[in-house]
């Protein structure tokens, strides 16, 4: 092995392990439940206020709401993220040496997708805990917590840069190319200190396939939704306001990037020809949809398991009655 190749080595090497070391730090030391609180009281007003503003200066262009078209993409394109999360859920478990049936994953996704609503690490702190539950080490958990993270953020830099390649400069389109390309180098590095290299490469490619999958269909939807909205977007403005909302999502400290996601969509829009108020707008009627069917999610399962007399989910429910003790 050349000492090149020995030196890029131990550069992702190193910065696996501190990929491993601040998840690790954010899993087992979270704010205080008056911290979290704060928190949660800040994000929701900062989202309040951007949508309010966000709306009043909604641009009169456009044909009006086409409610026929909003509503469904809205609604459907929500229910395909809780699938998407449900498939991340498969794919930590299949690593880890577990299999889930879809409706066992999909009960994990829509529980860790109310946690993610307080700050972090909710709902990577349920997914941790289902697994470890059955048995799974939690060394190789939060291993797979990190590189769904890290796959997350590297494919969307790797999306955008594609998608407007002719759209940008080329320097541009090269350095998001690169930085999606570094941080899946370091991913498969995280991947790689809790499995030999073929079976990180494995669960790696399955890893990236259903990330790049997530993000180039939650481009599409938002890109419907502008069209919903009554305002001609290009796709690949699009890939660029939602990219930058999902990784606001995967490293924001924020309960669900909450406020800092819309603020983001917002300033990146002007880069990519798209006004403020129109890309916090989107952003924003995003979020509302991904309300309504969290909540209806989460009541279907509340009302079927009251029918049964059991809690939401019995291998769950120990480590998130902790959870919701420690948080208030």
């Amino acid at each position: 092995m050349s000492e090149r190749h020995t030196e890029r080595d131990s550069l992702v090497s190193r910065g696996a392990r501190f990929v491993l070391r601040v998840v690790d730090e954010k899993m087992r030391h979270r704010p205080s439940p008056r911290s979290e609180r704060i928190l949660l009281v800040v994000a929701f007003v900062a989202f309040v206020v951007l949508g309010v503003l966000a709306v009043t200066n909604f641009p009169d262009v456009g044909t009006g709401v086409r409610w026929e078209l909003l509503v469904p993409v809205g609604l459907v394109g929500m229910a395909l993220n809780l699938l998407f999360n449900a498939l991340e859920f498969d794919v930590t478990a299949r690593f880890v040496g577990h299999r889930v049936r879809l409706g066992r994953a999909l009960h994990v996704t829509i529980l860790g997708s109310a946690a993610n609503l307080l700050p972090l690490p909710g709902g990577a702190l349920v997914r941790t805990q289902a697994l470890t539950a059955e048995g799974a080490r939690y060394r190789h958990t939060l291993t797979t917590a990190a590189v769904i993270g890290l796959m997350s953020v590297g494919a969307q830099f790797l999306l955008v840069g594609v998608a407007n390649v002719a759209e940008a400069s080329l320097g541009v389109v090269v350095l998001l190319i690169g930085i999606g390309l570094a941080v899946l180098a370091v991913s498969v590095g995280v991947l790689r200190t809790a499995a030999d290299t073929a079976k990180a490469a494995r669960f790696g490619c399955y890893m990236l396939a259903v990330e790049i999958a997530y993000a180039a269909v939650a481009a599409v939807r938002m890109w419907l939704i502008f069209k919903g909205l009554g305002i001609e977007v290009s796709l690949p403005a699009t890939f660029a306001i939602s990219g930058v909302g999902s990784i606001a999502t995967a490293i924001g400290f924020f309960p669900g990037a909450l406020g800092v996601k819309e603020l983001l969509t917002g300033l990146v829009g002007p880069l990519v020809g798209v006004s403020v108020a129109v890309g916090v707008t989107g952003a924003v009627v995003s979020r509302l949809f991904g309300f309504a069917v969290l909540a209806v999610a989460s009541g279907f399962l509340f009302v079927r398991d009251a029918r049964k007399h059991a809690p939401p989910d019995p291998e769950l429910r120990d480590d998130i009655a902790e959870y919701q003790a420690e948080i208030g």
